[in-house]
């Protein structure tokens, strides 16, 4: 009986920890590619796209985008970098 109250109990309280959750879907974000030249690092990279915005928010993104581990490019990688 008290293994019965459990699961019925657990199993609402389950069902509630999602209720309030949405799932929608933000506005297409807009890509450009770019090659990298010899040298580029995606700290060059988002430092010229920033535009005087967050620029180590820029690098977290395009490491993000691409499945980067390290801010290291090879000269001729095609980079995706979002525009917001």
């Amino acid at each position: 009986m008290v293994l019965s109250l459990a699961v019925v109990l657990a199993s609402v309280f389950g069902f509630q920890a999602g209720a309030g959750t949405t799932d929608t879907v933000g506005a297409p974000t807009s890509f450009i590619e770019i090659t990298a030249a010899p040298g580029d690092t995606l700290w060059s990279l988002a430092t010229r796209m920033a535009d005087g915005g967050d620029v180590r928010a820029l690098v977290d993104e395009i490491a993000s985008v691409n499945s980067l581990a390290t801010a290291e490019l090879q000269a001729g990688q095609k980079v995706r970098i979002p525009l917001d």
